[in-house]
């Protein structure tokens, strides 16, 4: 999905309100992490006084309008969705995202059956990417061997967690946020390439 880029011009977001030296702060490496990932790297570096109930609701807020109104689907990834279920692929979405948020984003694009699991950082305590434990816990609900697994990720934080998983990653380099997906196993630029992939049999 692409969103990243309705965040970084959200000139009323909250945190820029909130802090003074936000313009300091590379917020492109908030990019695929969790909410209380984020909370706890900007109360270390940003000294963020908001309680994180506060900064939840205010987080949500944002999400809500963003994800039901603004975000988009990566070119080709319905197409790319339909085909892999159409050969009969088990998918999974796995984000670092709280389901909350993630499900504004399957109601607005309506692709809640393309997924036999839908896996947020809610599901490992809120231990979102890069570290590994999301996608191992994606590998247990699967109940599938590591190398029954192809990852597609957009982000460095979520390359680095399926790695340190033990899969093999594709790293999409379509996605418009700046960030280029360094040390996949495998680069693309069109979704349509993971078919390929899957039936060239690297898994």
């Amino acid at each position: 999905m692409d969103s990243e880029r309705h965040w970084d011009t959200k000139d009323d977001f909250f945190l820029a309100r909130e802090l003074d030296n936000w313009s300091e702060f590379d917020e492109s490496r908030l990019i695929g992490r969790s909410l209380s990932d984020i909370y706890a790297m900007l109360r270390e570096e940003m000294d963020l006084q908001m309680s994180y109930e506060e900064y939840r609701k205010n987080y949500d807020a944002t999400a809500r309008h963003i994800y039901s109104t603004k975000a988009e689907l990566m070119p080709n990834a319905m197409k790319t969705l339909e085909s892999l279920k159409q050969m009969g692929i088990t998918q999974a979405l796995v984000s670092s995202s709280t389901h909350r948020w993630i499900g504004y984003a399957i109601h607005q694009f309506g692709i809640a059956d393309y997924f036999a699991k839908i896996i947020s950082s809610d599901d490992v305590n809120g231990k979102g990417k890069p570290a590994p434990e999301i996608y191992e816990f994606a590998c247990e609900q699967l109940n599938a061997s590591k190398d029954e697994i192809l990852v597609v990720e957009d982000s460095v934080p979520g390359i680095q967690a399926a790695k340190s998983a033990g899969l093999t990653v594709v790293g999409y380099t379509g996605a418009k946020h700046g960030q280029h997906p360094a040390n996949a196993d495998i680069e693309i630029d069109d979704l349509q390439e993971v078919l390929r992939l899957v039936k060239s049999g690297i898994k």
